[in-house]
């Protein structure tokens, strides 16, 4: 697994990607912020998930995910939020992540749903 992690003044970014370039995913981690209405949650983000259409179905995706998740609570992130959209997803995509512990928190617009996990 290769983790590199970009420090910026807005939170922390990080790519996460497996040795044969398979697949990657992308995490971000806000900066801690004073006046929140919560201050115990924090919540990182994943804005994207990829993996090669060859090697589906082999758990690629879910290590890279989990990789992630450990990651961002490492950073203090007390949650994971992942916005789906349908237009751009399989169904079986949402599916997927449901089965991971993701559970629908809204639907922003007509096909695009917000998923957020509890980190723990």
């Amino acid at each position: 697994m290769m983790i590199q992690r970009q420090d910026w003044e807005c939170g922390t970014v990080i790519l996460i990607a497996d040795e044969m370039l398979r697949g990657s995913v992308h995490v971000g981690i806000p900066a801690p912020i004073r006046f929140r209405e919560n201050p115990k949650d924090e919540v990182a983000a994943i804005h994207s998930l990829w993996v090669d259409r060859g090697h589906r179905r082999y758990g690629t995706g879910e290590y890279l995910l989990k990789t992630a998740e450990k990651e961002a609570r490492q950073e203090g992130a007390t949650f994971v939020k992942i916005e789906w959209n349908s237009f751009q997803g399989s169904r079986w995509m949402l599916q997927w992540y449901q089965r991971l512990g993701y559970e629908k928190e809204e639907e922003i617009l007509e096909g695009r749903i917000t998923l957020k996990k509890k980190l723990v």
